[in-house]
Formats: structure tokens, C-alpha cells, sequence
């Protein structure tokens, strides 16, 4: 299997995004792809909910404020694809995938199904279907 494309993300960060050394966790079909112990970097800004862990700017999560709904989720594996969800490019996705959040005071978690993609037009590998995900981080 040849390796996949790299992908390069554009993100426009919303004013007032704070820094903090905490604590983080991904997961993808069940296994861990990356942790992050006291130390490495979350950071988060509102309007809407803006989640980056590890310093990666390939990693990160947008939520809409108050009612939490995934705007869009993407995901840098560094031992293989980049995983992607977002409503508005579900027509590029096999299966579409979904995602839901929930909170508890700072911590954010966000769970569904996630397809891999490995275009700059973020096209789902061929015939690769959404698979399970979760996505913890706690904001500072």
C-alpha cells in the first residue's frame, strides 16, 4: 500500500486562544494514536469551540458554542491517513461517519465514526469506510 498523500490544512484561529499544558487522548478503531500527558499543549478558543491538541495544527476539533454540534473534526495520525468529519463535505465521505460532544466543565469528548482521506480536496481513501473514534482533550 503506498503511503498517503500529505495534506495540508489551513486554519484560521479565532482571537483570544489560550495555551496550557494538559492532558489529551485519541483514539481510532480502538487504538490509542496519541496521548498526550501533563505537559504537551491543548489549545482552545470560542466562537465557535476551537479545540488543537499537541501542538498539531492537523489535529484539531470546531464546535459550535452552547449546543456542542460538530462543525468539523480532523485527525493527523502520524503512522498512517489523516481522518476527517465534517457535515459539509459528507457527499466526499464513504459512509459519512458522525460525531457527537459532550462536556463537563473544561473536558471535551467527542465520539462517532471518522473516514480516512488522503487528498487536498479531503476525499475519503477508496472504499475505506468510517470507523470508530474518540477524541478527549480538557481545555485550560
Amino acid at each position: 500500500m503506498a503511503a498517503p498523500a500529505a495534506v495540508a490544512i489551513c486554519l484560521l484561529v479565532p482571537s483570544g486562544l489560550a495555551h496550557a499544558s494538559t492532558s489529551w487522548n485519541i483514539t481510532i478503531n480502538g487504538q490509542a494514536i496519541a496521548k498526550g500527558p501533563a505537559g504537551n499543549d491543548v489549545s482552545c478558543g470560542h466562537n465557535p469551540i476551537h479545540i488543537v491538541v499537541g501542538g498539531n495544527s492537523g489535529t484539531f476539533a470546531n464546535l459550535t458554542d452552547g449546543t456542542l454540534q460538530v462543525q468539523r473534526i480532523s485527525i493527523t495520525d502520524s503512522t498512517g491517513p489523516t481522518y476527517l468529519y465534517d457535515p459539509s463535505q459528507v457527499a466526499y465521505h464513504v459512509g459519512g461517519g458522525d460525531a457527537t460532544a459532550t462536556n463537563s466543565g473544561k473536558t471535551y469528548k467527542i465520539t462517532g465514526h471518522i473516514a480516512p482521506y488522503t487528498n487536498a480536496q479531503q476525499q475519503t481513501l477508496k472504499d475505506a469506510a468510517p470507523v470508530p473514534f474518540e477524541f478527549d482533550a480538557t481545555c485550560p
